[in-house]
């Protein structure tokens, strides 16, 4: 963002995962990065640092530039917050002028109190005093009630997904685009038929899915769930959605320049709420707070907002993450008054992300065969209903050589290539 008078500002939002890795939309900066300050990439970043700064290995590519970055990561893990704390570092080194300290979340805990705490405390105020106090910000559009960027054009019958090139698509939503069909091959149930619980051994067929299902042992399976018919057909009667229609995603007027493909499209409703939306999940309460703006009741829009508020942590924790109540639940049950357009929805409603299973077979052994282990999640709500997994039991219902959209994702975790090295198994 460029203000007024030629400034630049950036805000960086950075996760985490793996061993301190960065996510796939994140990797090429992070090599920018570490090639502008000479680190090496598989080295240790701290003794890399620290040996380009005592080389006088210098740049000043970001003179101009006010940042903040936010890190989103989980203290279970080693790495806590490692690419936040990078690009903190970093893009101070190389000439940017850091306007706030660094914010770090845990999602051990409470991710979304922790950024609201450091927005509200820290972001905000530095912002004011930096570019002009209240009256500057009062007018700022990032003060509005968040709009819709897209439209809908509904067809008059069925139709093909349109070809969209790859730089065209959203970056969280590539998966969509590139996963390939694979034929369940077997299913065999690994647990004693005494034994009240499920854990499955599936094998999957991947002879002609092409270089996206390419694997070596130890690889990630990634597998595109779908919600089950019973959700689907929840959320469209309480929104009045006619699942037949087939429609095209489109940009709405204004945000041409902003548009990138989130699903593949033309598609029915029924597919786009099947394949693309996470209808079961818990939403954050960030997400309630935008569901409560559709809201007709103003007892339902009271509640969703105490939800949704620092104050209403403990309630939300009970309500939402312990009851396991998803966004079909939260319209059909908790707030029917909730009248929300198709376009509004997909801009408000989290998209339904893969799920990744560690591959239990072996490339040499079985190059054209996947095989995963997958626990059936099946638990009892407070009120008597079943929470179900929505991955797991999609795989469960599976059918012989029924089809699944899957890819794999490259592990980090590889036995050393010359095979005389000593390893240590634990």
């Amino acid at each position: 963002m460029r203000d007024d008078n030629g400034k630049n500002r950036a805000v960086f939002l950075m996760s985490t995962y793996g061993e301190g890795e960065p996510t796939d939309n994140a990797a090429g900066f992070i090599r920018f990065l570490k090639g502008h300050l000479a680190i090496d990439s598989d080295g240790d970043s701290a003794e890399e640092e620290k040996k380009a700064q005592d080389d006088g290995i210098h740049a000043s590519i970001f003179d101009g530039l006010d940042y903040a970055v936010f890190g989103l990561g989980n203290k279970q893990y080693e790495h806590f917050n490692a690419m936040g704390k990078l690009i903190d570092s970093a893009v101070g080194k190389l000439g940017g002028r850091r306007i706030v300290p660094l914010g770090v979340g845990d999602d051990d805990d409470d991710l979304e109190g922790d950024f609201e705490n450091w927005k509200d405390t820290k972001f905000w105020p530095a912002m004011k005093k930096s570019y002009g106090g209240e009256s500057a910000l009062a007018g700022s559009k990032y003060n509005k009630l968040p709009e819709c960027q897209i439209s809908l054009e509904y067809l008059s019958g069925p139709a093909s997904p349109d070809q969209i090139a790859v730089e065209d698509v959203h970056l969280s939503s590539r998966h969509y685009f590139s996963a390939v069909d694979c034929p369940v091959t077997l299913k065999r149930e690994l647990r004693s038929p005494d034994d009240t619980g499920s854990t499955l051994h599936i094998e999957i067929d991947i002879s002609e899915g092409g270089d996206e299902v390419k694997y070596q042992t130890a690889d990630n399976l990634g597998i595109l769930p779908v919600n089950s018919n019973a959700d689907v057909e929840r959320l469209a009667k309480a929104l009045n959605y006619d699942l037949g229609s087939y429609f095209r995603l489109n940009p709405a007027p204004g945000h041409e320049h902003k548009h990138a493909a989130l699903f593949p499209s033309p598609c029915s409703v029924h597919e786009c709420l099947a394949r693309y939306y996470d209808l079961a999940g818990p939403p954050r309460r960030s997400e309630l707070k935008l569901l409560a703006s559709y809201a007709t009741d103003p007892i339902c829009k009271k509640a969703l907002m105490r939800l949704a508020s620092k104050d209403g942590k403990a309630e939300y924790k009970k309500k939402i993450l312990d009851a396991k109540m998803g966004i079909v639940d939260i319209i059909s049950k908790l707030c029917p008054s909730i009248e929300m357009p198709l376009e509004h929805f997909i801009s408000v409603c989290p998209r339904l992300q893969p799920r990744y299973y560690t591959i239990s077979s072996s490339s040499t052994v079985n190059p054209n065969s996947i095989h995963a282990t997958v626990s059936i999640l099946a638990d009892k709500r407070k009120d008597g209903s079943t929470f179900k997994g929505v991955c797991s039991n999609y795989l469960a219902h599976i059918i012989h050589n029924g089809k699944i959209r899957a890819f794999v994702r490259d592990s980090t975790f590889r036995l050393p290539v010359d095979v005389s090295k000593p390893i240590v198994m634990v």
